[in-house]
């Protein structure tokens, strides 16, 4: 796995607490440990899945409750849920990786 795409799975974790708690966490820091670029590394696929969907849900909430959360239409807003599910569902961090890219470009402008 690329260093790149380990760091994009950290990252992804640590912002999320930051949007959702104005804390910044540093690496493996997070309530989980789960925001750490190692796991990708390590190919630890479970816990890849369970850092990536609760950071989705944690930008999920923020999210639903910002007020740019009007401007989703009912595809965005559905596909926010089902991400997560296909995160949940995923056999590599290779696609977990591109639901991350996915929600990003299609989210992270509503944060």
């Amino acid at each position: 796995m690329a260093l790149d795409e380990a760091h994009r799975y950290e990252h992804f974790v640590r912002g999320a607490f930051r949007t959702v708690t104005g804390v910044d966490v540093d690496r493996g820091e997070d309530p989980g440990c789960l925001a750490d670029a190692d796991y990708v590394g390590l190919n630890a696929v479970a816990k890849v899945k369970v850092g990536t969907g609760y950071a989705m849900a944690m930008y999920n909430s923020h999210i639903r409750k910002g007020p740019n959360c009007s401007s989703l239409n009912q595809t965005e807003y559905d596909r926010m849920d089902t991400i997560i599910e296909d995160v949940l569902n995923a056999v590599t961090i290779a696609q977990i990786n591109q639901y991350i890219t996915e929600y990003r470009n299609n989210f992270f402008s509503y944060l």
